[in-house]
């Protein structure tokens, strides 16, 4: 045990850590991360358009078209938004101008989406989320590169600063809208297609029942160790939306959901985030004899009804303690595998509602993610009782261990 701890702290923490510290999954979840308003906004807009209730569609049917486009432009909208992001979070990563950034990006991006018939409103959408993040990312890069080889229109002092930013992004602003729009316009190639089709293998592992257990495994065991679980997850968020946007624009337009795996599916399972761990917090806040888990426990209760449990994992600690290796890393994985199970026999309901918050409450989540679906409900409550029944084997040990420990000291 000695030689793995040596090993976690000298060679994979470091590593790890550089790879989270890339420039480009720092912006990518950055950038990522800042939509998480408009999704939300959209996951609702789609809730209410589509709520299965006769006497409110009746009432709100003048309406309704309302919900729908506010989902439109802001779920519908999640290319350009986040190639907007890109810009900022690249522009302060590599510290240039803010504004002239965010154009570089969105205009680059537009330029990638431009065909014979005019600009492909298509790829506004999660269609082109890849584009937007690789496309944002490069035109700031090479507006950077630029900056620092001092290359731009120079104005001279007195020039308003609005206007002296303006104009020194000219000609990485001319360059990179000239470069997107001659790959796109003059030589007709699909950007968007390319992209995903780089990602698709990757995805479609992902989509599996195998690819998913292992993905929520990994991520437990990250957050075990002590590790920037951003490594696993930075390949696989835009995939979550890109599957969260499908599922609502299905949704509402009354197709068949496609996809299981959604930021929604996500929360259904993590029951007080990452390793399941609200049945642990309850535990230690309301059957603990120990003083030191009772206390974790109490801290710990509020953050973890809407998923923040880092006060439980490094308070506990759970992290690098193999007394809780079964519960936080295992236990994951088989509840992902069960879920996506019943979802795929058609026993528990597709997540339509599916770009929820993170910070959507255990049980809460299965109501919501299904716009009232009983079985979902029914399979949060499921979910959540078997982390209880695991966990409490493992809490009993641990909080015996430290009752035991806090009797020696009173003793000494």
């Amino acid at each position: 045990m000695k030689k793995f701890y040596s090993f976690m702290e000298e060679k994979l923490v470091p590593f790890t850590n550089r790879v989270a510290s890339i420039p480009f999954l720092v912006v990518m979840r950055n950038a990522m991360m800042s939509l998480v308003a408009l999704l939300v906004v959209g996951s609702i807009a789609a809730m209410i358009a589509k709520l299965p209730i006769d006497a409110f569609q009746t009432v709100m049917a003048p309406v309704i078209p309302l919900f729908t486009a506010i989902n439109q432009a802001t779920t519908g909208m999640m290319g350009l938004t986040a190639a907007i992001a890109v810009g900022y979070y690249g522009a302060t990563q590599y510290d240039v101008d803010v504004v002239p950034a965010m154009l570089i990006s969105t205009c680059s991006f537009l330029a990638s989406q431009l065909t014979e018939d005019g600009l492909n409103t298509g790829g506004l959408d999660s269609n082109g989320l890849l584009a937007a993040l690789v496309i944002g990312f490069i035109s700031v890069k090479v507006m950077a590169f630029l900056k620092k080889k001092n290359i731009g229109v120079k104005m001279p002092a007195g020039v308003p600063e609005a206007v002296a930013q303006s104009l020194n992004s000219l000609v990485p602003i001319t360059v990179m809208v000239m470069v997107f729009a001659f790959i796109s316009r003059v030589l007709g190639f699909e950007i968007n297609a390319f992209l995903i089709g780089i990602m698709q293998p990757f995805a479609n592992i992902f989509n599996t029942l195998p690819g998913y257990v292992i993905y929520h495994m990994a991520c437990a065991f990250c957050f075990f160790c002590g590790l920037n679980s951003w490594i696993i997850m930075a390949p696989i968020f835009p995939i979550l939306v890109s599957n969260g946007a499908a599922n609502e624009a299905a949704y509402l337009a009354g197709e068949t959901i496609p996809y299981i795996i959604t930021n929604s599916t996500d929360i259904l399972i993590w029951v007080g985030g990452t390793g399941a761990t609200m049945a642990l917090v309850l535990l230690m806040t309301f059957r603990a004899k120990s003083a030191a888990y009772k206390a974790v426990g109490k801290a710990s209760l509020l953050p973890g009804i809407f998923e923040i449990n880092e006060p439980v994992i490094f308070g506990t600690p759970i992290c690098m303690n193999p007394l809780y290796f079964i519960p936080f890393v295992i236990l994951p994985g088989i509840l992902a595998g069960a879920t996506y199970a019943l979802m795929d026999a058609g026993i528990v309901a597709m997540p339509c509602i599916a770009n929820l918050t993170w910070r959507t409450p255990p049980i809460l989540i299965g109501y919501l993610m299904s716009n009232g679906h009983v079985s979902t409900l029914i399979w949060a409550i499921l979910v959540f009782v078997i982390t209880l029944v695991v966990y409490y084997p493992f809490f009993k040990i641990g909080d015996k261990m430290e009752y035991e420990k806090e009797l020696e000291a009173e003793n000494e």
